[in-house]
């Protein structure tokens, strides 16, 4: 009987360590097609089999949400009315470190002169291009150019 019980802790143990490995390979139960990461492993940009989503890293959110805040408090400065009131719109923040759409919410993507160019069936509040990194550029400026090639390539594709 303790043999069984060990042999059963054993088979366990091991779908346990099998399972783990397996979920590395997907996201949100769908399989990564497609990856790139940027230069400084902050930032990746990649497809499944039904979304294309920007992963980056808790300092990338951190500096991001930085920026769309400073681009707030510049907005509410330029857009006083005449008796020094603001006009408000809304403050953008990013709550986790993904974004994500569906391929169908993406119309194009471009690759032109060395930029890539998202064009979105109805403009996000927050999209890939908004998005900054360590080093103050836009996220997007920080991948390699065969890398960003590749990745409008592969949407043509799908």
């Amino acid at each position: 009987m303790k043999i069984l019980h060990i042999v059963s802790l054993s088979l366990l143990f091991s779908l346990l360590i099998i399972t783990s490995g397996y979920s590395k390979t997907t996201i949100d139960s769908n399989v990564i097609l497609f990856e790139i990461t940027d230069k400084y492993n902050e930032v990746k940009i990649g497809f499944t089999e039904s979304t294309i989503y920007m992963v980056f890293s808790e300092r990338v959110k951190d500096i991001a949400n930085n920026t769309f805040g400073t681009q707030y408090q510049d907005n509410l400065q330029a857009f006083e009315d005449s008796d020094g009131n603001f006009i408000n719109g809304s403050l953008n923040k990013l709550e986790s470190n993904r974004i994500e759409f569906q391929i169908n919410e993406i119309s194009e993507i471009n690759f032109r002169n060395g930029k890539l160019i998202f064009i979105y069936e109805t403009k996000p509040k927050i999209g890939f291009e908004d998005i900054y990194s360590i080093n103050g550029a836009k996220a997007l400026k920080n991948f390699y150019i065969e890398d960003l090639e590749k990745l409008t390539l592969f949407f043509s594709k799908s």
